[in-house]
This record gives structure tokens, sequence and C-alpha cells, in this order.
């Protein structure tokens, strides 16, 4: 694929298509304004508020707290991990490609935090599994609601940027998680040395169920409508 990506540059750069002036500015330039973008929206800077949210709490869990319960509850070995893994991948996938053929999602809004909802509840129950298929199917379910999750969050900060702004704005979403996951682990990792990993896997659920509600209850994104945004449609 690299050398795919190579030869195209090249022929790209023999076609003799007249590239736009840019004015180069540097990356902690472009994030902070996207940053202002972002901070000047209601539904984007909620959207930013859930990102960092499911980066602390989703994506601590899922680094931390799932291996470990396999390994310590369940005693399961590498291969049991792979196992769990392509599940949720499985399930993440699934998702993803039944939204393309939807294609349509006219309150993405609604979709996104009916999925954190249900994703936090799942995560929660499988906190609490007894048995290691169980606790399988449990995390290929979070899967499924994470395949909703993701494009939605995208396709609104999409869709909501303004045109000359929507590459530094999605830049910004992007290091609100990435910024945000490095601590996620941390708190997962002291909190599952402190309480034990399946009871932290019950507070990370538990944490982002309230933080989803209160979302939806304080903000305009659960009554977000595509078509009266003016966008004509908001891809899955």
């Amino acid at each position: 694929f690299l050398v795919v990506g190579v030869v195209a540059y090249v022929l790209i750069a023999k076609s003799g298509v007249v590239q736009p002036v840019r004015v180069r500015t540097s990356v902690f330039s472009s994030v902070l304004e996207g940053g202002r973008t972002v901070l000047h929206s209601p539904i984007m800077r909620v959207i930013v508020m859930q990102n960092v949210a499911m980066a602390m709490f989703f994506m601590g869990a899922f680094v931390v707290c799932i291996p470990l319960v396999v390994r310590e509850v369940f005693a399961g070995s590498s291969q049991d991990l792979a196992i769990l893994n392509t599940f949720n991948s499985v399930g993440l996938v699934a998702t993803i490609l039944i939204m393309l053929r939807v294609g349509y999602v006219r309150r993405p809004g609604r979709a996104l935090l009916l999925s954190q909802i249900v994703g936090a509840a799942i995560l929660g129950s499988a906190g609490v599994s007894d048995s290691f298929p169980l606790y399988v199917f449990a995390i290929f379910c979070w899967g499924l609601c994470g395949g909703v999750a993701m494009p939605m969050s995208r396709t609104l900060m999409q869709e909501l940027a303004p045109p000359e702004q929507r590459a530094r704005v999605m830049s910004f979403y992007a290091f609100s998680f990435m910024g945000a996951g490095p601590m996620g682990t941390l708190f997962c990792g002291y909190l599952s040395a402190s309480i034990g990993p399946q009871n932290a896997m019950i507070v990370c659920g538990s944490s982002m169920f309230l933080v989803a509600c209160v979302i939806g209850l304080m903000s305009r994104l659960w009554r977000f409508d595509g078509q009266e945004h003016g966008s004509g449609e908001v891809a899955a």
C-alpha cells in the first residue's frame, strides 16, 4: 500500500494540476484554531465532551480492564484475548456495514447518545459476567454499539464544521480523543488495582452512562435534526 501511495503521488505531481497556494501554519496553531471553532458551536462542544469521556472510560476499559479480566478472572490465555478482540472487532465492523447500507440517519445525535447509553450498560454488565462465553458475548455487543457511536460523532463534526475549518476541527476532535486516552488508561489502571478490573468496568460503564444522560438532557444534541440543519443528508 505504501508503494501504491508513492506511485499515486508521483502521478499527481506529473499531471500538471496547479495546486492553490496555501499559507503554512504550525500544527499547534491549526489545532488551536480548530478548538476555537469547536468551542463556539454548542453541539460540537458537547460532542467533544462526550469524545473525551469515551476516551477516558471506554478506551481505558478496553486497553486495561478487559484484558485484565481475561487473565485474572477467567485465567485466560493470549488466545482467549485474541478471540475476545476478534468478536469485538466483528461487532464493530458489522454495525458499520449496516450503517453504510442504511446510509441516512436523520437524528445522528440521538443515535450517538443511545449507542453510548446502551454501550455503557453493556460494559457494566460485562463486569458482572461469571462465564467467559457470556463475557465475550457482552464485549461483542459492546462492539456493535461502538459501530454506531464512532461514525455518528465524526459525521456530526464534519457536517457542523465550516468548510474552510473542517480539517482543523477534525484534527482537534482527534486530538481530544487521543489526548484523553492515556489519562483514561492511567485512571483504569489505578482503579483496577484498587477495586479489581470487573468493578472498574462497572465504574467506567456507570460513568459513561451518566455523562451520556447528562449531555442528552442538558444539550440540543438529542433534538438535533440533520434536515433542519440544512445539510440535506447526514451520511452514516
